[in-house]
Parts: C-alpha cells; structure tokens; sequence
C-alpha cells in the first residue's frame, strides 16, 4: 500500500477525529507508531479500534475552501490550543471538541474519519494512509 499525500485525502465534509488513548501500554504505541513509519496496510475489528482511540471533536466543511487537507492543521496547536481556538462556528467550518482541556496535537497514529466517505486515514510519518475498520467483528 502507498502512502498518501495530504493534498489525496479523501474530500468529505463531516469528519471526526480520533486520538490514540493516553494510558495505552507502550508496546501498542510503537506498534502504531511503526505502522506510521512503514507501507504495511492496517486493518482492525472495531473492539480493537475501540479500546485504543477516543473520539476527541468533530469537524462540518461548510463548503470547497476547506477540507481534509485542513485537518492536521486544525487539530495541531501552533500559536494557540487548537480545541480552545477552533472549538465552535467559524466561517468555512464548525468544530465540537467532545474532551475538553488537555487536548494534545495530532501527530502520528490518530486517525481521521471521513463520514461521507466511510473511510479512515491514519496519520502517517508522510502524509496519511486508509485504515481498514471491520466493524463486523464479533457478530
């Protein structure tokens, strides 16, 4: 699988955002964080998805402007706390943040999803690459 750039993010307009969980063991971070590095394809069931992500906001593209190329960005602290700075209406999108204070940045491993497109896109070390969810996992 290749790695995608920013600019080949899928183009939808509802978008949520998922952090990997603080209190995860170390030997899951580097494993995610390895998955980052590499071409390998990722896919998990959803109770993995689940017990090592959280939803920390979510994001409406109120038009062409913007978009998921904008995500890193929005979800990155650079002169402000983005969840503080970006949390509510703004001109070309709206954003809810669902865990308020202590927010980190984005960085490598949190996903981003695509609700239009049903797709999910792992921060990579350059760029993002889709994540497969299966979420007929223990049905």
């Amino acid at each position: 699988m290749d790695w995608t750039s920013i600019l080949k993010l899928s183009k939808g307009k509802d978008w949520e955002i998922f952090f990997l969980k603080r209190d995860l063991p170390d030997e899951w971070r580097k494993q995610v964080n390895d998955l980052g590095w590499n071409q390998e394809e990722v896919e998990w069931g959803i109770t993995n998805f689940n017990a090592h992500y959280e939803k920390v906001a979510s994001i409406q593209f109120h038009n062409n402007t913007m978009g998921g190329q904008h995500l890193f960005r929005l979800t990155n602290s650079v002169d402000e706390s983005w969840y503080e700075e970006f949390d509510g209406e703004h001109d070309d999108w709206t954003m809810q943040v669902h865990k308020k204070g202590g927010v980190r940045s984005s960085m490598v491993g949190d996903i981003f999803f695509d609700k239009d497109n049903n797709e999910h896109w792992m921060i990579a070390a350059v760029g993002f690459k889709k994540v497969r969810i299966d979420y007929s996992e223990g049905q």
